[in-house]
């Protein structure tokens, strides 16, 4: 559970091409950020205050990225899809095959 526990360090895993990527909505939900950042640099700067070490997988390669969540004290897997208004889904699958959405959204 985030925050992690400050009394130790920590090895953490961030799984997923999304990590590196800033994500936003679209439509109504569109937000402007006073600053962007992306979720893998978000959590390796917490993660350097606490002295904890970050290392990244980016998921294409499901084995890799299985054998450093086993390794690391905690493993956060970062999945997105993006959408729009006025756009239907044919099911809820972060897949793009079925979304008809993007498996890693554009910066």
């Amino acid at each position: 559970m985030l925050p992690l526990a400050s009394h130790r360090h920590h090895t953490i895993a961030v799984i997923g091409a999304a990590a590196k990527h800033y994500i936003s909505g679209g439509g109504s939900s569109q937000v402007t950020p006073w600053f962007r950042t992306t979720a893998l640099a978000g959590i390796e700067r917490r993660a350097a205050r606490a002295g904890d070490t970050v290392t990244y997988a980016s998921g294409h390669r499901p084995a890799a990225a299985a054998a450093l969540a086993k390794r690391s004290d905690v493993a956060i897997v970062v999945a997105a899809d993006t959408s729009s208004e006025g756009e239907d889904k044919v099911c809820l699958s972060l897949r793009p095959i079925c979304s008809g959405g993007q498996a890693t959204p554009p910066n």
